[in-house]
């Protein structure tokens, strides 16, 4: 399946020793860059995001036996809650900081099995420079590297459409067999995030002639699949999964950039990859020029899963940088085949090298320097509320922290409070807003609304203590904090002190 002319897959020879290696070395790098800030400060001295708070609580509230859509919400399939299950097991038998710790360095091995897979499909597309300069572009990556240091979405929803590649771009006259086990892993990636029916988009676009007629298996396959994953949990209350997990994010308020070129130049710049963007828009370019070609199904696939994925995330009505992770597989392998068509079409063997130094270095040089700098992010706000809830609040006592991952710094769990388990304060109050069809331009705009507050504010009457913090600010109306200033009193940080403020009911 050859890219340009001069870049052959390496075919038998090119599983040759000093490839693989190439490539498991930038994978070893890979992950020092993604292990460094967890070696340097701890697994809560980097910053946690709320995201990675909101996944890791609601898998060890299901494995307690709560059950996401019907007893708390969750606006996502179930897929990721089903990874960290294992982690979460460790947050029983020791505390949920100590298993929060483990999901964090999994997560950072998961994204160097992200590189290796996609150095192997490089290598298999379009021969030896393609899987280095790939693999070195995932590795570093700025946003790939950030998310992959604790549990997010996106590296699992990679692993799976990277496995998805795997299978659907081997060579095998065992076609049926191919769909069933290609349309099973799409299932899989779907249940993870919504977004992963594009790859099967992707995957209809790059079908040669002879798979055309067997979309039945493949559609059947994922389907079964994803059902048989989110079934044990959505089949509880089938209705509030559609509302939280599929109409939720249909019609959800506005939220992050909301313009295109705001959306655009955080795709294509963010980070420091403006210098990786032409490496990018190159491969791409060379893909659309030789669409046609039946050989060049990888080509078809990657191409078409980056335009899909930047399509959506330029016209979804909310969009964060971090999206971009997810886009970064099909930007490596393009970046691959950019690189690979420069070095056949070198003037000569010296300019090739050269030219090959040059670019795959630089960009490769660029993006480690990002990753590194944000390796470098503390959060020693994080640290001193832990240490206050820790020794002043005591174990019994309900707490309702306005994210998930506060209280897992302190080796706690979410209580449930008032009849309602707050997890993902963020769309709870978000779906109240809209419960009733209404519409709202942005999220800040529906959190001003009374309907968001009315859930919050019962499970502030029934708490002792509240972490507002910047996000609890934000979401809570002025009519409700006035409220809350009048019947809790703040207990953190010292008068003069910035950090997170922690509250509790006055006596």
């Amino acid at each position: 399946m050859p890219f340009p002319a001069g870049a052959k897959p390496l075919g038998a020879s090119a599983a040759s020793a000093w490839t693989t290696w190439a490539v498991v070395v930038i994978a070893a790098a890979g992950w020092l860059l993604r292990a460094f800030p967890l070696m340097q400060g701890g697994a809560f001295g980097y910053p946690v995001d709320y995201d990675e708070g909101v996944y890791f609580a609601s898998s060890s509230l299901l494995l307690q036996g709560a059950l996401p859509y019907r007893e708390f919400a969750f606006v996502h399939p179930p897929g990721l809650l089903y990874c960290l299950l294992p982690t979460a097991w460790l947050s029983l038998i020791r505390e949920p900081s100590f298993g929060f710790a483990a999901a964090r360095w999994v997560f950072t091995l998961i994204g160097t099995v992200n590189v290796l897979l996609i150095g192997r499909l490089a290598l298999r597309s379009a021969g030896w420079v393609c899987a280095i300069a790939a693999s070195l572009f995932y590795a570093t990556h700025p946003v790939a590297v950030a998310i992959e240091r604790g549990p997010f979405l996106e590296p699992v929803l990679n692993l799976c459409c990277l496995w998805l590649g795997w299978v659907w771009l081997a060579e095998n006259d065992r076609h049926r067999w191919k769909m069933l086990a290609a349309g099973a892993i799409c299932g899989l990636a779907i249940s993870v995030k919504l977004l992963g029916v594009l790859w099967l988009l992707a995957c209809v676009v790059s079908a040669p002639r002879q798979l055309r007629g067997q979309w039945v298996a493949f559609v059947a396959a994922a389907a079964v699949s994803f059902v048989a994953i989110v079934g044990p949990v959505a089949a509880a209350s089938p209705g509030d999964f559609l509302r939280q997990a599929v109409v939720f994010q249909l019609h959800r308020p506005a939220d992050g950039p909301v313009t295109i070129l705001g959306r655009a130049a955080a795709i294509f710049a963010w980070g420091g990859q403006l210098f990786k963007s032409p490496l990018v828009i190159g491969g791409l370019a060379l893909a659309l020029v030789r669409w046609r070609d039946p050989m060049r199904k990888g080509v078809r696939f990657f191409s078409a899963a980056f335009i899909l994925l930047t399509a959506a995330f330029l016209l979804s009505s909310t969009y964060w940088s971090q999206y971009n992770a997810h886009l970064a597989v099909p930007e490596s392998l393009l970046a691959g085949y950019a690189a690979s068509a420069l070095w056949a079409w070198g003037v000569s063997k010296r300019a090739r090298q050269v030219l090959a130094v040059i670019v795959v270095g630089l960009a490769g040089f660029l993006g480690a320097r990002r990753a590194l700098v944000t390796a470098r992010r503390r959060s020693p706000k994080l640290l001193a509320m832990a240490s206050f809830v820790r020794s002043e609040i005591p174990s019994s006592a309900r707490i309702l922290s306005f994210e998930p991952g506060w209280l897992l710094a302190a080796g706690r769990l979410l209580e449930t409070s008032g009849g309602f388990l707050v997890v993902d304060s963020y769309a709870a109050m978000l779906m109240a807003a809209t419960s009733e069809g209404r519409r709202f331009s942005s999220a800040t705009q529906a959190f001003a609304d009374p309907s968001s507050q009315q859930g919050i504010s019962a499970v502030l009457r029934a708490s002792q203590f509240a972490i507002l913090g910047g996000r609890g600010h934000w979401q809570l109306s002025e009519a409700t904090q006035q409220w809350l200033r009048s019947q809790f009193l703040q207990r953190f940080p010292p008068p003069g002190q910035d950090g997170i403020d922690v509250w509790e009911r006055a006596r």
